[in-house]
């Protein structure tokens, strides 16, 4: 018979990757040989959810986690994935956020004080008293502080709101302008995992100042974030003043690794679009979902000039424009105000495959003054998406018969000249409030096939 402890390191790894996380523990207990195989395993991916409906003592105690990485520093050297969320406490309790684990011990306090001056972090003493008091942001990120494998950091978005020591932890050398301990690091989540049924963008107010020192970490790869508007007119009198739409914490970076960035019901502006993509010049994956608040409106020329720093490597690009405003009402009232100019032709993008956007967005409030889509769509553009944003705003006229006599002259007018690649062409509909039928659809699809091209029928509840 052949033992767990005789069998190679990589067929014992696969092996304890199929087996239950309680079970790995009880391995790990059973010998020192399977402790050391295991052990990786176990702390590999940290993945904990504080529940506002559950007992305080049942959700995660953060200070453990804290004590275990702290007293063996190879505990923290193993765990490569760490996801912290926080669901129900802005609707469920009088607190916005969990904001408190159970205190250190005296002897884990000391071993903590130990942890900051090892690390290196600024203002130890406020750290110090921050630990004594329990606080949460602290604990997790000294946490954070000790993981120097790290490859994967995901953040909800009321964990982020007034942590600063989550800004002093990953905030930028004067030397070298990176973010030095987390080299690793490459794909982060900041705010991006939004509950729908629990989302108000005035009980989020979170700063531009908590994201851009990602921006910092040499192997970023990907960004997924909820990135506020630059509030506030210091802020903007000081990002004038640097010839920017945002305060960079030092140099305006290189994020020369980032390949994806995806904003999430974002309320930053194209101006601070624009910023950004100055930094990520290999960029080729791009999600902008603007919530535009009153009284902004989509400038497309803005637009555009961000978009076109990355023209020459951008290969997917997706755009959805939310208007949001306190009244509801006036907010549909205002119609084609939320609009200035559409983005307009975006032939020069040459290696764009992939595009998602409204028509409104794309081509104009106005179907009447609209360019024709064999003008403005990427000539190697391999699939489109077009969604139906604004619809049911006031003198809406991108309705179902507007939209298929666009799409129609787009079929029938050399679509093979202009865009010789292309495969599928989607649809993208709010099914609570669209205005595209049965009939309407079926025309767009037999449209499709009739010159060749694949059509789907996107049905969503949200702007997804």
């Amino acid at each position: 018979m052949t033992y767990l402890v005789q069998l190679d390191d990589n067929l014992t790894n696969d092996i304890f990757r199929h087996v239950e996380q309680r079970d790995l523990r009880s391995l790990a207990l059973s010998c020192k040989a399977l402790k050391r195989r295991a052990e990786p395993l176990l702390y590999e991916t940290i993945d904990w959810t504080w529940q506002a409906a559950r007992d305080e003592k049942r959700n995660p105690q953060t200070q453990l986690l804290l004590r275990s990485v702290v007293q063996n520093s190879r505990l923290g050297s193993h765990v490569k994935h760490v996801s912290f969320q926080a669901v129900g406490y802005r609707v469920s309790r009088d607190e916005s956020k969990p904001t408190s684990t159970p205190k250190l011990k005296p002897k884990e306090l000391a071993r903590a004080i130990e942890a900051i001056a090892t690390a290196g972090l600024q203002n130890p003493h406020q750290w110090q008293a921050a630990l004594a008091d329990g606080n949460l942001d602290a604990t997790v990120a000294l946490f954070l502080a000790q993981l120097c494998n790290l490859l994967s950091l995901s953040i909800g978005p009321d964990l982020l709101k007034n942590n600063q020591f989550l800004g002093m932890l990953f905030e930028p050398k004067p030397v070298g302008g990176i973010v030095s301990k987390f080299k690793r690091l490459k794909d982060v989540y900041l705010g991006a995992q939004i509950d729908d049924h629990d989302f108000n963008h005035y009980e989020i107010p979170l700063v531009p100042g908590q994201f851009l020192p990602f921006f910092y970490l040499p192997a970023l790869r990907s960004a997924e974030m909820f990135l506020p508007d630059a509030e506030g007119r210091d802020y903007r009198a000081r990002a004038r003043s640097e010839g920017s739409s945002i305060v960079w914490p030092l140099n305006p970076p290189r994020a020369a690794a980032l390949t994806s960035l995806k904003l999430r019901r974002a309320r930053a502006t194209p101006a601070m679009l624009e910023s950004l993509l100055i930094a990520t010049p290999k960029l080729e994956k791009l999600e902008y979902d603007w919530w535009c608040e009153w009284p902004q409106n989509l400038h497309g020329d803005d637009l555009m000039r961000a978009l076109w720093h990355v023209r020459k490597t951008l290969v997917m690009l997706k755009v959805v424009f939310t208007p949001f405003d306190k009244e509801p009402i006036i907010l549909q009232e205002r119609g084609e105000e939320w609009l200035s100019e559409p983005l307009g032709s975006l032939r020069g993008f040459l290696k764009l495959r992939y595009l998602e956007i409204s028509l409104v967005v794309l081509l104009g409030y106005y179907d009447t003054t609209a360019a024709r889509l064999s003008d403005v769509l990427p000539p190697n553009l391999l699939a489109v998406c077009f969604r139906d944003d604004l619809w049911g705003f006031s003198y809406w006229p991108w309705e179902e018969e507007q939209s298929l006599l666009k799409f129609e002259e787009f079929l029938q007018d050399g679509w093979r000249n202009s865009t010789p690649k292309l495969q599928r062409l989607n649809l993208r509909i709010d099914t609570c409030d669209s205005d595209w039928g049965p009939a309407g659809r079926k025309t767009l699809i037999k449209a499709c096939k009739k010159q060749g091209l694949k059509c789907g029928i996107i049905k969503t509840e949200s702007n997804d």
